[in-house]
């Protein structure tokens, strides 16, 4: 986690804090019209059992799957808070017990309190409603409800709003966790893409090279006339290789030049390269792809495309329509069985960068047909 992200969680919890007293307090003013200064230690005491739930039991205990001793932890946490509870908390909870009497029993029944001075004890009577014959007024003593009542307010009150701080803090952390682990996951990934492409670079650059260089050599020794465009299309193969192939993201109208240059680079060392075509379709401009995605297909459809004659037959069609590309790639067997596995960077590899670029968005499909081999390859743009 950096220091900018660090600073943002805190932020986080500070405000939640804050707003977690806040509320609160307001809360119980409108219910009392009185805070006691027990309130704000209580509600520091739940924070204190937060963290050391959320820093030190869910890492130590919980995430290592050590169930028993974390569940250990948390109670002898709530032993501790209701211990803490019970020696100094009593004033407060009397404050609590008989203000919450007075309104849920009396003010909204609308009933009228007397105290008898004799035993203190709350007296009331519903106006309306006529006495018993004995002539003894019913009477709620809030001290004998306390008496009934005070195991709940002693042992299970207090430990309530901790037990769901508890549990709220173990969910945040097992959460960050494992989106710590997921993002630490896409990291090792995306890495892995990256030496991926770096070790396509290093396999096609001195491949693509040295085969370039052979072709211009046999023109050149030819005198051909198409010598400077072999030239030409080298130099532009390089360049797209050196500065824009090492990025993330490329324009693929980039992608499709260097595509065109490299089709264009292996018919002019074919014997009869007439049956090689590359065409594009929709609008390919401003849209961005993953650098040499396709190479590898075109390069393995050259490798098996040519018959014991020196023909070749190639088709490439790439397709751009809305927010989806096509890649069709068909090529004749030419009495060789096509291997992909064992071609250019190997479609095992291919389709594992095609599965950590585009997961969930590509979708890649080999078939054999009339002595032909055939490649499709949808991809949904990001």
């Amino acid at each position: 986690m950096n220091v900018a992200t660090s600073k943002k969680v805190i932020l986080i919890h500070v405000l939640v804090w804050c707003s977690y007293m806040l509320l609160s307090w307001v809360q119980f003013y409108i219910d009392f019209k009185d805070v006691p200064a027990q309130f704000y230690f209580e509600r520091i005491l739940n924070i204190v059992i937060f963290y050391l739930n959320f820093l030190w039991l869910v890492p130590r205990f919980l995430l290592k799957r050590n169930l028993k001793l974390y569940y250990i932890g948390v109670a002898l946490i709530l032993l501790c808070n209701g211990i803490i509870n019970r020696a100094f908390y009593k004033d407060f909870r009397s404050f609590k017990v008989s203000d919450r009497v007075e309104h849920a029993f009396f003010k909204k029944s609308g009933d009228s309190l007397l105290v008898n001075s004799k035993n203190d004890s709350l007296i009331s009577h519903r106006k309306d409603i006529p006495f018993p014959d004995s002539g003894k007024i019913p009477v709620f003593d809030a001290h004998e409800f306390n008496r009934h009542k005070s195991w709940i307010f002693e042992y299970v009150m207090p430990n309530i709003v901790p037990l769901l701080l508890i549990a709220l803090g173990g969910i945040i952390k097992v959460y960050s966790e494992w989106r710590s682990a997921e993002d630490h996951k896409k990291d090792i990934a995306a890495k892995k893409v990256s030496s991926e492409l770096q070790f396509l670079k290093a396999q096609l650059n001195p491949h693509f090279l040295f085969n370039s260089l052979n072709t211009i050599y046999s023109l050149s020794v030819s005198k051909s006339t198409e010598t400077p465009e072999a030239v030409l299309h080298l130099s532009e193969m390089m360049r797209y290789m050196l500065y824009e192939a090492d990025k993330d993201m490329v324009l693929l109208e980039k992608e499709l030049d260097y595509l065109q240059n490299y089709i264009e680079l292996q018919r002019l060392r074919l014997v009869d390269g007439r049956g090689v075509t590359f065409n594009v379709h929709g609008d390919y401009y401003h849209k961005k792809i993953q650098p040499l995605l396709f190479v590898s297909f075109v390069e393995n459809a050259f490798k098996y495309g040519t018959d014991f004659t020196g023909k070749t037959e190639v088709k490439i069609v790439i397709t751009v329509q809305d927010n989806r590309l096509h890649f069709y790639c068909e090529n004749i067997m030419g009495g060789v069985v096509n291997d992909l596995k064992n071609s250019g960077i190997g479609l095992e590899n291919i389709i594992s960068r095609l599965n950590l670029l585009y997961p969930d968005a590509h979708k890649l499909t080999t078939a054999k047909e009339n002595n032909k081999f055939i490649v499709n390859l949808y991809i949904q743009f990001k």
